[in-house]
């Protein structure tokens, strides 16, 4: 296995996130997520009520799994600590918006929106410690 080539590109790709983080018995909580790489970091959209979100509150390290489910297998394992920011200003709703963007049609994207956004929003930022990625190469 080698790492990827283009690790911006591959994270840059829609595929659904695994993100783990430790529950208060000190045990793992892994949940799938959507997430945006803006290049230095892993933005995810979620709502305070999340059990994986109410665990950063208590312990801000992460561990995030990006994967393919087909050759050739490519996967990125971000470790990093989470910083989020909350409110109801258009800077959270347009990152919302990134975010939804990258996995629904595009006429698809305000029902997301209106469904979803329901006051506050929650954006956590995965600021990485540390990024392995591999694939397997061509035959």
């Amino acid at each position: 296995m080698t790492p990827i080539p283009d690790l911006d590109a591959f994270l840059g790709r829609s595929f659904t996130a695994a993100i783990a983080t430790v529950r208060e018995d000190g045990s793992p909580h892994q949940v799938p997520v959507w997430y945006r790489w803006d290049g230095d970091a892993m933005l995810i959209w979620t709502d305070e009520c999340r059990a994986w979100f109410r665990n950063l509150l208590r312990d801000d390290r992460v561990s995030i799994a990006v994967y393919e489910s087909k050759p050739p297998w490519g996967a990125a394992l971000v470790r990093g600590r989470a910083v989020y920011r909350t409110g109801e200003d258009p800077d959270l709703l347009a990152e919302c918006r990134r975010i939804a963007q990258r996995y629904v049609a595009a006429g698809d994207v305000d029902a997301v929106l209106d469904r979803w956004v329901q006051g506050p929003q929650t954006i956590v930022r995965i600021e990485p410690v540390s990024v392995t990625s591999w694939t397997d190469p061509p035959s």
